[in-house]
């Protein structure tokens, strides 16, 4: 789980869902009122431990989101742009 602030004061959160045996990396934009959006899926992801923790990074009314990939031979860190609204 992560956390990043958007310029508007806007908070977005990272965290892994599991759902039927598969793992997903999801963001919810939340607004300083509290009213949360709905959740974004950004990728699905392999749910061991050596795929490490997602890190997010506001810059403007984008999130850039980063997680390691252990699907091949040798883990990759991948990166994602995501707009929220």
């Amino acid at each position: 789980m992560d956390v990043a602030l958007l310029e508007d004061g806007s908070a977005v959160v990272s965290w892994i869902e599991e759902s039927e045996g598969n793992s997903y990396l999801m963001l919810r934009k939340v607004a300083p009122s509290g009213q949360a959006a709905p959740p974004i899926q950004v990728a699905e992801i392999r749910g061991e431990r050596a795929s490490g923790f997602p890190r997010i990074a506001a810059y403007q009314q984008a999130v850039w989101v980063s997680w390691t990939d252990t699907a091949g031979e040798q883990p990759q860190v991948l990166l994602k742009r995501v707009f929220v609204r």
